[in-house]
């Protein structure tokens, strides 16, 4: 049973691997739309199976590239990316050969995830005192972390690193840069709500304005109307006195009729 539970796990992992794609078919199926020299990220993890980096030559703005559990036995021939800030390798099968990424002139590197890899000495992990602007470096899940004194000579041999394993010198606890970044977004997410729900009640304020301007406007006109129909009816009034007082006087009756009146 165990040799049949084996030899099913064998297959099982041996299938995977032949049916997943190439770094060079996930790059191309992902990335095909996009112009080499405009991709500044790359994120592969989980998409292939490759036990060497490769088809990442022409992505040469590359800032940040994840690679993580998808294979890499070795980072031989790692290609040169001169503005790459962040590399993650996390979960893959990587023993030693970190001096391909001092070969590979990373420069401007300053985060590094090796999580969950085979590193397991302290002299497999020099090259990385040759990256200058490295600050960050990620080892958990390594035999190397099991060492005596292991942060102590990390900190020692790399005199600019300023978090190990998500933590500083002193052992604090530090957030890591993505969930900074989200915390970032989120607050500007915010900010940009709290800036519309402001304006929409300046807006909703300065309608309520026109509306109280248009009342008195309204009111105005109202008064004004009023005021001209009272100013007509007096006119109406004087010409009428005008008319009463311009009538002539009625003369007297004749004396003919005055005495058939008397009969």
């Amino acid at each position: 049973q165990i040799a049949a539970s084996n030899w099913g796990k064998t297959w099982l992992s041996s299938w995977k691997t032949s049916s997943a794609l190439s770094m060079e078919a996930a790059i191309q199926k992902i990335y095909k739309d996009h112009p080499a020299e405009d991709v500044e990220e790359i994120n592969l993890d989980n998409r292939c199976q490759a036990p060497r980096v490769s088809g990442l030559a022409k992505y040469v703005n590359l800032r940040s590239l994840s690679l993580n559990n998808i294979g890499l036995q070795t980072l031989e021939g790692f290609p040169e990316l001169p503005h790459l800030e962040q590399l993650e390798l996390g979960d893959n099968k990587i023993q030693a050969g970190l001096d391909s990424l001092v070969q590979a002139k990373l420069h401007e590197l300053d985060t590094l995830k090796l999580g969950g890899n085979r590193i397991k000495t302290l002299k497999d992990l020099q090259p990385l005192s040759q990256l200058k602007k490295l600050k960050v470096l990620d080892l958990v899940d390594n035999e190397v972390t099991k060492l005596a004194d292991y942060r102590e000579k990390i900190f020692g041999s790399l005199p600019d690193l300023e978090v190990l394993d998500g933590a500083d010198r002193e052992g604090n606890a530090v957030d890591d840069q993505e969930d900074e970044d989200d915390n970032e977004e989120e607050e500007e997410d915010n900010e940009e709500e709290g800036e519309e729900d402001a304006e929409f009640g300046n807006s909703v304020g300065q309608e309520g304005e026109e509306e109280d301007e248009d009342e008195d406007v309204e009111e105005e006109e109202g008064e004004e109307e009023e005021a001209g129909e009272e100013e007509e009816d007096e006119d109406d009034e004087e010409e009428d006195e005008g008319n009463e007082e311009g009538e002539p006087a009625r003369p007297p009756p004749s004396g003919n009729a005055a005495r058939r009146g008397g009969r």
